[in-house]
């Protein structure tokens, strides 16, 4: 595990995936919705950061949201599975646990049910045909801020082996996790 801070960054009340998931190394940006692009005034709490950007404006960063404790994080799962066939999307089994393996419920972790992020609806590489996007969006509750947390990830789907790994995750972050699912 190793944090990257590849490039200057703001922080924004907004969802971020990567634009281009098969780079390891690109960082992720905001997604604003399609019906912003005819609408300047459009009320999406990233779009104004985007158009600043565009209009090549200074763009500030909402320090407040850090400062007043921002819990949310990402985890966006990339899984490939080693299997001569197709799996179908509700096939794949997510499950997170606390690092000894009891039930979220009694941490101070939550984490959400899978979400679509990509806006055509795609979450299968159309590159490499066995290979599947996932994103969980959490809060941690109490947390002293900086540090970050664990959490315990079970992947599976039939016909192929599950895997556990420890996830870290850390308030106003994207944790990427990539793995194989072997026979």
């Amino acid at each position: 595990m190793k944090e990257i801070h590849m490039s200057p960054f703001i922080v924004v009340n907004a969802a971020h995936l990567s634009p281009a998931p098969d780079l390891k190394e690109f960082s992720g940006v905001a997604q604003v919705p399609k019906r912003c692009v005819s609408d300047k005034e459009c009320d999406h709490p990233t779009f104004r950061y985007v158009w600043n950007h565009i209009l090549n404006r200074q763009v500030v960063s909402q320090e407040k949201l850090l400062s007043a404790g921002l819990k949310s994080f990402l985890i966006d799962l990339n899984i490939r599975a080693d299997s001569p066939k197709e799996h179908s999307l509700k096939g794949f089994k997510i499950d997170f646990f606390q690092l000894d393996g009891a039930p979220l419920k009694y941490s101070n972790v939550e984490i959400s049910a899978f979400v679509e992020l990509y806006s055509e609806g795609r979450v299968r590489s159309k590159e490499i045909p066995n290979q599947y996007r996932f994103y969980f969006t959490g809060n941690i509750k109490d947390l002293e801020k900086g540090k970050e947390a664990a959490v315990l990830m079970r992947s599976s789907v039939n016909g192929l082996r599950s895997r556990f790994v420890e996830v870290r995750i850390k308030q106003g972050y994207t944790t990427f996790v990539d793995i194989n699912l072997i026979s």
